[in-house]
């Protein structure tokens, strides 16, 4: 009896112990873990709107004489561009526009400086030059100043400074840019105050356009077969676009109240190859856009007009491009093909500044 109880007792003992080691060695199993989502930010891109600066000076030479001199400033993020002019009253005027890396500039309190590539006019000849403008702060406000000294001419054509630790400064004091559009350009109102046209001071201007301009004429508007009168013209000369084929361009406003100028103001005129590619709103006023281009011995003309009928009559600003055919020059000559987007801005510009009396703000060149 007493066997039989020890041998019962030994194998509940092995039962217990066989649970122990089975329950000790089965691994539980254990949910994962979610890892936790993290949001990565979407980082905007910063869009830097361009700011303009602007510094103009004026030195009197004589009673009737003054040097000018004006710098236009264009900074967008790293990248500074803008225009320089030098005009002396009684010297070879310099002028061009600049580009480059902002370097040192510091926009926000006027100081340091940036060596920038300035693409200049003088004398009728077209050449870079490196061109180094600093930034001040006098007692009489900020100010630009332009370095100029000795140059030579570097490996690639372009002219650098001979010695940037002997160079000379001309400052030039800042303006507000809406007062600096008004000292460079010219604003003409016809003598019975029905329009206005701004222009650079640059170019010459005619009011009436000819001498004859009160005599009816059909040269108010291409292809016209009704006579009208021309109002203002506005002449960009060759020398805008020096070693190019660019010959001159003009804009001229004329106005008829021919009752055939009125029935087809704002269409192409028949039989002369118009075309017609748009409308614009110029300060206010819808304006038809028709084009047209003609082009004889060697010559082309590119034409755009910008039409409307206002109180009764057909006005019409009207650009013209004449430029030669580039292949009728050899090599030899340095004849390039003119910048068309220079020009063509300098003259929508000039367009759009157009204003009826009283119809609104105008643009500003």
């Amino acid at each position: 009896m007493r066997k039989n109880t020890f041998i019962l007792f030994g194998v509940v003992i092995l039962f217990v112990a066989g649970c122990v080691v089975y329950f000790t060695q089965v691994k539980k199993e254990i949910p994962p873990v979610a890892e936790p989502v993290v949001e990565i930010p979407v980082t905007k891109p910063v869009v830097t709107e361009p700011q303009d600066y602007c510094f103009y000076k004026e030195t009197v030479v004589s009673k009737t004489l003054k040097d000018v001199m004006w710098l236009k400033l264009t900074v967008k993020g790293n990248d500074v561009s803008g225009n320089l002019y030098i005009l002396p009253a009684e010297k070879d005027k310099k002028t061009g526009t600049f580009s480059g890396n902002i370097g040192g500039l510091q926009t926000t309190n006027m100081t340091g400086y940036s060596d920038l590539w300035w693409n200049t006019l003088a004398e009728g000849t077209l050449q870079k030059e490196e061109l180094r403008v600093a930034l001040a702060n006098s007692e009489k406000g900020a100010e630009a100043s332009v370095a100029f000294g000795g140059m030579i001419q570097g490996t690639d054509g372009a002219y650098i400074y001979k010695d940037k630790e002997n160079l000379t400064y001309q400052s030039i004091p800042q303006v507000g840019c809406t007062q600096f559009d008004s000292l460079i350009q010219n604003t003409y109102t016809d003598s019975a105050k029905t329009f206005s046209i701004t222009y650079p001071k640059d170019f010459i201007f005619v009011a009436g356009g000819a001498k004859n301009a009160a005599v009816p004429t059909q040269q108010w508007m291409s292809g016209s077969t009704a006579k009208g009168s021309v109002l203002a013209t506005v002449f960009i000369p060759r020398m805008f676009q020096p070693k190019t084929n660019f010959s001159e361009a003009v804009v001229n406003v004329g106005t008829s109240s021919d009752k055939l100028a009125l029935l087809s103001c704002t269409s192409p005129q028949p039989n002369s190859g118009q075309v017609a590619i748009g409308n614009a709103k110029i300060n206010g006023i819808d304006f038809s856009i028709i084009s047209s281009t003609d082009a004889g011995a060697g010559n082309l003309y590119d034409v755009t007009s910008y039409r409307t009928v206002y109180k009764n009559k057909c006005y019409n600003i009207e650009t013209v491009v004449h430029s030669t055919n580039i292949g009728n020059y050899s090599p030899d000559q340095g004849i390039t093909a003119y910048d068309k987007d220079t020009v063509q801005k300098t003259l929508e510009n000039i367009v759009n500044s157009f204003i009826f009396a009283g119809s609104g703000k105008p643009a500003l060149l």
